[in-house]
């Protein structure tokens, strides 16, 4: 056994172990005396395995650890806004690139106009309601012709005076807008408490509602960029 090397090795423990007490009495983490150190974590455990913390040293590493939590939660917070900001800006990108591609065309500008004085968006839900049969089928259009939005993979929901309840009118909508009848959601009957003043052509409030995020995204691009085109 070559004595010289173990008596050398010996020293270097106890010469880390001392490194390390200090180190951890400065409220420093076993990961983080393994950093400074370049030694495994695991040694670090076993040679502090026996140190003993005063309390005013346990409050300086409590504090340490505390602050290094909120450093990486505020590092995490950070890297979540500059990605969701990167993602916002491809999308507003993208949809610049579609806006001067179509804003020419009568039922793109009809259909962003349509959507800004009667639809809504709520998180990344997209709303729109009305009760006129023309402005329903224009908005329709505009989602599958400009965002590749199929009538039929949105959910419908009829809303109807309790006054002018019809089942007729349901079937009406699915047969005039081409919509499966599974698409469409318990009927919603409004007590209006008055006197039913409806005319004839009345068949309801019809309501669409789905989410789709990059949707969302292009719709609000459109909406900031037509008051830019038109101001």
């Amino acid at each position: 056994m070559n004595y010289g090397i173990l008596v050398h090795n010996m020293k270097d423990a106890v010469q880390i172990g001392q490194k390390a007490t200090l180190l951890r009495r400065k409220g420093y983490s076993y990961r983080d005396i393994s950093k400074e150190l370049k030694v495994s974590k695991t040694l670090v455990a076993n040679l502090l395995k026996n140190v003993k913390l005063t309390e005013d040293e346990k409050l300086i590493l409590n504090k340490s650890l505390l602050n290094k939590m909120s450093r990486a939660r505020l590092n995490a917070s950070i890297s979540l806004r500059s990605r969701k900001i990167f993602k916002e800006k491809k999308a507003f990108e993208m949809a610049e690139e579609d806006f001067k591609k179509f804003i020419k065309d009568p039922l793109f500008s009809t259909g962003n106009s349509l959507y800004w004085a009667k639809g809504s968006i709520i998180g990344s839900n997209i709303q729109f309601s009305c009760s006129r049969l023309e402005m329903m089928k224009i908005i329709l259009l505009w989602l599958e012709k400009y965002l590749n939005i199929s009538r039929k993979d949105i959910k419908f929901r009829l809303f109807m005076d309790f006054l002018e309840k019809n089942e007729e009118n349901k079937h009406f909508w699915v047969k005039t807008l081409g919509i499966p009848t599974t698409n469409f959601s318990k009927t919603v009957y409004q007590k209006s408490g008055k006197s039913s003043k409806k005319t004839r052509e009345y068949k309801g409030s019809i309501a669409f509602n789905f989410s789709n995020i990059e949707t969302m995204r292009k719709i609000i691009a459109w909406q900031k960029l037509m008051i830019g085109y038109h101001s």
